[in-house]
């Protein structure tokens, strides 16, 4: 069986961690989570910011996804990315997606630890390192 290495699409095409843009000012990680279900197998996935400004003033959250697999991640990327999402009623600014290493991952998700202020919720909390894995269904 052949793994996805460093060919064609690069180191991206073996990576399983997405970043998203352009979701919706105020999304709680419950509707990302279950976005996201509609696309990917994952692990885990995390709204890391709620109300980041655009270039063109608008809101908008951004969000994290480790997939099931690197392909899983392919998959989405290839289906989301420029693309509205279903799930997001109201939702006009197309997603934008990039795959991210697991380190950037960690960093964007805090460093070393959890995002926090989610109502108490530990299913939304979010290990950074690989050790602990979080599956919403």
């Amino acid at each position: 069986q052949q793994h996805l290495q460093q060919e064609g699409g690069g180191a991206a095409s073996a990576q399983s961690h997405l970043c998203v843009t352009g979701l919706p000012a105020g999304l709680t990680d419950e509707r990302f989570q279950e976005v996201m279900a509609q696309y990917t197998r994952m692990k885990w996935a995390k709204v890391i910011s709620t109300s980041t400004a655009t270039a063109d003033g608008q809101l908008e959250s951004v969000g994290m996804v480790e997939a099931e697999t690197a392909e899983d991640a392919k998959w989405a990327f290839d289906n989301l990315n420029g693309n509205l999402a279903s799930g997001l009623p109201g939702h006009s600014r197309p997603l934008a997606m990039r795959f991210v290493s697991s380190q950037e991952a960690a960093s964007l998700l805090g460093g070393g630890g959890t995002q926090s202020g989610t109502g108490g919720n530990s299913a939304a909390a979010v290990p950074a390192g690989a050790a602990a894995r979080y599956a919403p269904y």
